[in-house]
C-alpha cells in the first residue's frame, strides 16, 4: 500500500494553537502585582470587578462580581447583558446599596 501519513487525517501532525502577544496594549492602571498595598490585603476598600457570561450571545444574562481582597466578601449582581449600560446599572445598584458608606467601603486609586 502506497499510504502517507498526509493522507491519514488522524495521523498528521496539528500546530498548537500559540498564545498571541497584545503589542499595543492599553495600560490603564498598574496591576495588583504592582501595588504591594493592595496585593498583601493589608487593607479593606480594596475590591476586584469581573463580569461572568453563560453565553456568547450578547443579549444574554450576566453576572457583576465583586470581590473585596482583605475581608474576601464577595458580591454577585445579576445584570440584563453584558453591555456597558447594563454594566453600569450594576454598579448603580452597588452604589445604592452601600449609599452613603460608599466612600469607606471602596478605594479609587487616582
Amino acid at each position: 500500500m502506497k499510504i502517507r501519513n498526509h493522507d491519514l487525517s488522524e495521523k498528521v501532525s496539528r500546530k498548537p494553537n500559540r498564545s498571541r502577544i497584545l503589542k499595543n496594549k492599553i495600560v490603564l492602571n498598574l496591576s495588583v502585582e504592582e501595588r504591594p498595598d493592595i496585593n498583601n490585603r493589608l487593607e479593606f476598600a480594596h475590591w476586584e470587578t469581573d463580569l461572568v457570561i453563560g453565553q456568547k450571545d450578547k443579549s444574554d444574562e450576566a453576572l457583576l462580581t465583586l470581590l473585596e481582597r482583605n475581608t474576601r466578601k464577595y458580591m454577585l449582581i445579576k445584570i440584563a447583558n453584558k453591555s456597558a449600560k447594563a454594566v453600569w446599572a450594576g454598579f448603580t445598584k452597588v452604589r445604592d446599596y452601600f449609599g452613603s458608606k460608599l466612600s469607606e467601603v471602596f478605594k479609587t486609586n487616582g
